[in-house]
C-alpha cells in the first residue's frame, strides 16, 4: 500500500496521496479482503494519468449500464488476476424496510468500483473489489464521512 500516490480532481482540487491511502485502507477494513498489489498499481497509473470528473445522472446511468452488461466478464478477471474467488452471499439478505429479499443466497458480492462508477471509474478488474451489501458498500465504503466521500466529492452537473 506504500506510495499510493496520484490526483483526483474534483472541481479542480488536487486529493492528496494521504486521503487516497486512507480509502484503501478503508475498503481493506470493512470488507476484511486486501488489494494486492498488481492491483493497487494499475490504480495508481490509472489515477496518475486521467482526470476523473463526476458525471450527469444521465452520464452515470449510462456508465452504471454499460457494467452491467461486462460485470460478470471483470468479475472473472479479477479472480483470474488476483487468485481469488469473488465471494458469494452465504444467506438472504432481507431489507429492512420492505422485509423483501434484495440479495440471494449464492448470488455474488456487490462489484465496488473503487474509482467510482458516477467519476467514469473504468469497468475494469483492477477497479473492483467485492463488498457484501449493505454493510460493507452502501453503509459503508459509502457511509457518510467515509474516506470515498472526501475523495469523491465534485460540483453538480
Amino acid at each position: 500500500m506504500a506510495k499510493v500516490e496520484s490526483e483526483i480532481n474534483s472541481k479542480g482540487n488536487k486529493i492528496d496521496s494521504d486521503t487516497i491511502k486512507k480509502y484503501i485502507r478503508d475498503i481493506e477494513g470493512r470488507t476484511g479482503r486486501e488489494l494486492p498489489k498488481n492491483q493497487i498499481e494499475k490504480l495508481k497509473e490509472a489515477l496518475r494519468n486521467k482526470e476523473y470528473k463526476k458525471m450527469s445522472p444521465i452520464e452515470t446511468a449510462k456508465h452504471r449500464a454499460e457494467f452491467d452488461k461486462v460485470k460478470n466478464k471483470v468479475i472473472k478477471e479479477w479472480e483470474e488476476n488476483n487468485g481469488q474467488k469473488w465471494p458469494m452471499y452465504n444467506e438472504n439478505v432481507i431489507s429492512e424496510k420492505t422485509g423483501k429479499i434484495i440479495r440471494k443466497k449464492g448470488d455474488k458480492y456487490d462489484a465496488h468500483h473503487i474509482i467510482e462508477n458516477t467519476f467514469g471509474g473504468e469497468h475494469e478488474w483492477w477497479n473492483m473489489h467485492p463488498a457484501k451489501f449493505p454493510n460493507e458498500h452502501q453503509a459503508g465504503i459509502h457511509g457518510t464521512g467515509s474516506p470515498a466521500n472526501t475523495l469523491f466529492k465534485g460540483g453538480k452537473k
